[in-house]
């Protein structure tokens, strides 16, 4: 008699009381409210905080722009405001486009005004290595870690599950994950739709399951720079389907200055497109080109 096969799916959760959904709830909020439970993790910008509320465990954030705009130093810089918060607090940011080396270079330069061009040729003087190694001693060790491996999405889903089990062992809570950028990210066989709706159900998973705020950075599609309006919209996602449907919020970063030459530089927007925690929004704030980062 053949054997039954294995049913591959695991089985589903059983269906939830809404009025024991309230409790829980209610529950996290008193937990809040007196302290036993962190707040949502602030981004260190003060009025986009005012929109999202800050970064939230369980939830997908996507950042989207076009190339230029900031939106790697956007996601970087939100992982590092996270562990800043925490001795405890870690973060992981995967960069596909760029070696962890690169990406320490360019917050080296950011935080010294000295420029990757003079750092790559070593153009630097005594005194400017002094700055540098003072820079590096005042990045927290042991708490944001970058990587830049590509993955299948079943390998990265089990090495973000198996990175946060080794951090537990140090003493350290994963509390945000990024993904510079989903585009980039090797998949199956497939259409692009499909492929990026398998990276998008794999943030969402990783989310939910890790109880960490996922921000999934995502390109735009260049029809958007046709039009006489340049701000994003949620339209201009590159195979948008699933992204729009698996995202809580999605935050498009815009600056003028890209499309304009008589746009001030330091004018930027933080437009969220989405957002299932609540209303819609601006955050206008400046752009640093030399420090790469946005300030208020």
């Amino acid at each position: 008699m053949a054997r039954k096969k294995a049913d591959p799916c695991p089985p589903a959760p059983m269906p939830i009381d809404e009025r024991d959904a309230a409790m829980e709830w209610l529950a996290y909020v008193d937990d809040v409210r007196t302290g036993k439970r962190p707040p949502p993790m602030p981004t260190g910008l003060r009025q986009l905080d005012e929109i999202i509320y800050g970064m939230i465990p369980g939830l997908v954030v996507v950042i989207a722009g076009r190339p230029g705009m900031g939106k790697s130093a956007l996601v970087k810089q939100l992982c590092r405001n996270c562990v800043s918060l925490d001795p405890s607090y870690a973060a992981l940011l995967t960069v596909l486009e760029m070696s962890p080396e690169q990406n320490a270079a360019r917050t080296l330069s950011g935080e010294t005004r000295i420029g990757f061009g003079s750092m790559v040729r070593g153009k630097v003087t005594e005194a400017d290595m002094t700055r540098l190694w003072a820079a590096q001693n005042n990045i927290k060790g042991g708490q944001f870690f970058l990587d830049q491996r590509q993955r299948s999405v079943t390998h990265y889903r089990e090495h973000i599950r198996e990175f946060k089990a080794h951090l537990a062992t140090r003493g350290k809570v994963l509390k945000v994950v990024g993904l510079d950028y989903c585009q980039q990210m090797a998949t199956f066989d497939g259409s692009r739709e499909q492929n990026i709706a398998a990276i998008s159900n794999m943030a969402k998973t990783i989310a939910v399951e890790e109880q960490v705020c996922f921000l999934l950075l995502s390109q735009l599609n260049r029809g958007l720079e046709n039009r006489d309006d340049k701000r994003p919209i949620m339209a201009d996602l590159r195979e948008s389907g699933a992204i729009e449907q698996d995202a809580d919020q999605v935050i498009m970063v815009y600056r003028p200055a890209v499309y304009s030459h008589s746009a001030p530089e330091e004018n930027a927007e933080l437009i969220l497109r989405k957002n299932r925690w609540g209303e819609l929004g601006t955050a206008e704030v400046h752009w640093n080109g030399r420090g790469v980062r946005f300030e208020e």
